[in-house]
């Protein structure tokens, strides 16, 4: 092989010894001949450099010796790419780049592929598939990448994978897709190559909350590590109303992967507005820009410049549309670490200051002309610049004029536009002066067309408005420091032009390199469903002929969580998402009322045997008890904790409830008396189950225990051992003989419920089970879960009986008509659907078994 450079320069060509270098040299008696003349830094001293952790005085020294020595240069390169391959790749792609798509027999596809799985299985394996198109960026249209005869090439996305969660650790509720230090992860909001936004549950504080989790592939890097958690304190300094707040950085239990718990907004983007009103109203512009700039001017008060506003990165909280500025610390984090590594600029160039696309040093009224370009787009439904590839808009960022608002919309006022195009200067110095100013003046103009009191604008930071901000006095000092990354960016130039035009094939066009002979997508058979994907030990999860169901409920508004049929068979109640309760005539098959019972989601709704109430529970702690006729509320009742699951007795009034602190309670709805079962889970209470005598209570939880209580005096019967994970779904079969549950483990556990002893298991499943059911009639039991299938099982002989599949989601609730005729599954996608259960066992004699108190 040929010898390799060496990684970094041993001595300088005056003859000294890196170790020789004096960083402390006063600068009145050292003049600049002498400071550039130094000798060559260390290793580690480079690293203090690029981490900006010298003082200024040493930086000045080491800036100034780079700007004269190709070793030291070629080093820091080294040391910033770590003398990757990628490079040399690069070196190859760019000789085949032009304004123009190459024809497909071109060299420029099979390097580009080379270019694409490095990036996507070294540097940022975790990549989310690109859409085929941008909003704004292709407003000029783009190229087929066909060749001369017109026909469409053969090209593909590449196939990244489904998102990897496996730092999180298994859930102990199945609403969950897992645990992060004491945060329940329940879904993933947004993704990227740096990291993921998770929406989540802080059970310490018993509130949703969105988290942010740095990659683990770049947790190790240490650069990204101190950035991630550098940026992430000062952003939390920022308490603003227009400003998503930071609670606090903590780190995974082993301590490896650094995350941030963020303020959970419930709205929409900006972005989204724009792409479905496309021209906004002038109040609404004058509002959100007034917003944003307040939002702006904390940020700048602390010395922080966002660097990425733009629409996706403005929230609007609902109803009232709040603007909710989001991503302060964490872009300029993004950008820092992927640029140190691979030379790749992030994000979007439409939204960019021209100093920010030349790579010089940028303070906050870069900001500024971001929040003109989202303003400008807010007013004509297409950003201020837009090109065919991303150095075409660069270059028109940095050298043209935006096309007059008043092309495009006659109808804004002639005030506005000059607040528009002053914030879009190419010279920072003739934008405003601060982000405080901006607000200011658009409060004020927002304040003459709303007629609002002071006391409902919002408030700016400080005396900002009257005088350069500290980052605008501190830009010279920092310019400097800087200069090493534009001298870095200077050597990765070629990598990152063109790195951005490959990026903008991808989103623009779709393409990465034309796929290998005789490939083809793949299709399912006429009669077979393929559920798709892997299971939680990366099984395939298994294709299996479509079932149909005999019917179908499908307008339930959101995932459903839970759901119970009336003991004459009659109604459906669904406990769904969006907060609601939904109740369904089966007969003719229609929607009979609609009760709004929370603010977020119903988790369980139960019925009572004699049809009177009906209950759910919620986040919030409370039992909301209805009427079933009226449909009126009859009583709040309220737990020691979230509730996660309740359920009526078979006879009477009397509601066990379980909550996420693992209290299990049993209330009285007529007296409203509680009984408190002691000593109850150490984790979250997941499913509850009476046995039909109405005697005893079975309870299953996230510590993996399946527990039997005396229903009279909540003493503990039975602590049933034997999961490896959560216990998330708990039954009696129909002669009190049995208990079933399934859970984390994806087995189904059969009990003895007179002495707690197992008395098998059944294996089918390839996720978590969600719920178990037993037919009120016979040994016949129903599961589902997450590998979307309903099992059936006969308990007489321990054998599988059926597996049906309609099911395009999670299954989150089985439960049996009172005959046990139809078993019926609903979950994740929202629809409810009913089967005729396939063989009707043989009716047992319910014989209530003798239970022995635990020793």
């Amino acid at each position: 092989m040929p010898s390799q450079p060496a990684p970094f320069p041993a001595e300088h060509s005056t003859g000294h010894s890196s170790s020789d270098i004096d960083l402390t040299a006063n600068s009145s008696t050292t003049n600049a001949r002498q400071i550039c003349d130094s000798p060559c830094p260390s290793v580690e001293v480079l690293k203090q450099v690029m981490l900006g952790t010298l003082d200024s005085q040493q930086q000045q020294v080491c800036i100034c010796h780079l700007d004269h020595c190709t070793a030291c240069q070629q080093a820091l390169e080294r040391l910033a790419t770590g003398d990757c391959a990628l490079g040399r790749k690069m070196g190859q792609l760019c000789q085949h780049v032009d304004q123009t798509v190459p024809e497909s027999g071109s060299a420029y596809w099979p390097a580009l592929r080379e270019v694409e799985v490095d990036l996507a299985e070294t540097f940022v394996p975790e990549l989310s598939p690109l859409p085929s198109s941008l909003s704004g960026l292709g407003k000029e249209g783009a190229a087929s990448p066909s060749g001369s005869s017109g026909k469409p090439s053969n090209f593909s996305h590449p196939s990244r994978g489904d998102l990897k969660l496996d730092f999180l650790s298994p859930p102990e509720d199945p609403a969950y897709l897992g645990r992060l230090s004491h945060f329940d992860i329940s879904r993933v909001i947004g993704r990227g190559g740096m990291g993921v936004v998770l929406e989540a549950f802080d059970t310490h504080l018993q509130r949703p909350v969105a988290i942010k989790v740095l990659d683990p592939e770049l947790a190790s890097n240490e650069t990204a590590r101190l950035r991630f958690c550098r940026e992430a304190r000062a952003a939390a300094a920022i308490t603003h109303e227009h400003v998503v707040s930071l609670h606090h950085v903590e780190k995974s239990d082993n301590g490896d992967l650094p995350f941030l718990v963020m303020q959970l907004v419930q709205g929409t983007t900006l972005e989204a507005r724009i792409a479905s009103e496309h021209k906004l109203p002038v109040r609404e512009i004058v509002r959100i820009g007034m917003q944003v700039a307040a939002g702006l001017a904390a940020a700048h008060a602390e010395g922080l410049i966002h660097r990425d506003v733009k629409p996706a990165n403005i929230l609007l909280e609902g109803p009232s549309g709040r603007v909710k500025l989001t991503d302060f610390g964490l872009a300029r984090c993004v950008e820092d670490v992927k640029l140190t590594q691979t030379g790749f600029v992030t994000g979007t160039p439409l939204y960019m200051a021209p100093e920010q696309a030349l790579g010089e040093e940028i303070d906050e009224r870069s900001d500024l002309f971001s929040l003109g370009a989202v303003m400008y787009e807010m007013a004509t439904g297409v950003p201020p610049f837009s090109g065919t590839t991303p150095l075409a808009i660069l270059r028109k960022i940095t050298e043209e004029n935006a096309r007059p608002i008043s092309q495009l919309n006659p109808e804004i006022p002639t005030w506005l536009v000059e607040i528009i195009g002053n914030l879009l200067k190419r010279n920072r110095t003739d934008r405003y002066s601060s982000a405080a100013e901006v607000a200011h003046i658009l409060a004020s103009k927002y304040q003459q067309l709303e007629h609002l009191s002071p006391l409902q604008l919002p408030t700016v930071a400080g005396d900002a408005f009257h005088e350069t901000s500290l980052t605008c006095r501190q830009a010279e000092k920092r310019h400097a420091r800087n200069r090493l990354l534009a001298l870095a960016g200077g050597i990765l130039g070629g990598m990152i032009l063109t790195l951005s035009a490959v990026s903008f094939y991808w989103w623009q066009l779709g393409l990465t390199a034309p796929n290998p002979a005789g490939a083809s997508a793949n299709s399912s058979g006429a009669n077979t469903a393929s559920i798709g994907g892997l299971d939680g030990s990366g099984s395939p999860i298994e294709s299996v002929p479509r079932t149909k169901p005999v019917r179908v409920y499908t307008n339930n508004a959101g995932p459903v969580w839970g759901m119970e049929i009336t003991s004459d068979n009659k109604q459906l109640f669904t406990a769904i998402d969006d907060g609601t309760i939904r109740v369904w005539n089966r007969d003719q098959h229609r929607i009979a009322g609609t009760v709004q019972a929370f603010a977020g989601q119903v988790w369980d709704v139960s019925v009572s045997e004699d049809r009177k109430f009906f209950a759910g529970g919620g986040d919030d702690g409370s039992v909301k008890v209805f009427d079933l006729s009226t449909r009126q509320l009859h009583e709040t009742l309220k737990a020691g904790g979230p509730v996660r699951t309740l359920q009526f007795a078979p006879k009477g009034h009397r509601l066990a409830v379980g909550t996420r602190t693992g209290q299990v309670e049993i209330w009285d709805v007529d007296t409203k008396e509680r009984l408190l079962m002691n000593p109850g889970h150490t984790s979250g209470v997941v499913s509850v189950a009476w046995s039909k005598d109405g005697q005893f209570l079975a309870t299953g939880g996230g510590d993996k225990t399946v527990n039997l209580w005396d229903a009279a005096d909540g003493s503990l019967l039975l602590e049933m051992t034997g999961h490896t994970g959560g216990v998330y779904s708990v039954a009696f079969t129909a002669d009190d003989q049995k208990i079933v549950t399934g859970g984390w483990d994806k087995k189904l556990h059969v009990w003895d419920a007179a002495t707690g002893s197992s008395l098998g298991e059944l294996e089918g499943h390839t996720a978590d089970i969600w719920s178990v059911a037993c037919s009120p009639v016979g040994g016949l039991v129903a599961s589902a879960g997450e590998d979307r299938m309903l099992r059936l099982w006969d308990l007489d002989t321990m054998k599988p009986l059926a597996v049906l599949n309609d099911q395009s989601g999670t299954i989150y609730s089985v439960c049996f008509s009172a005959d046990g005729k139809s078993v019926l599954t609903t979950g994740r996608d929202g629809i409810t659907r009913e089967w005729s259960v396939p063989r009707q066992p043989d009716q047992q004699a319910n014989k209530p078994a003798n239970r022995q108190a635990k020793q």
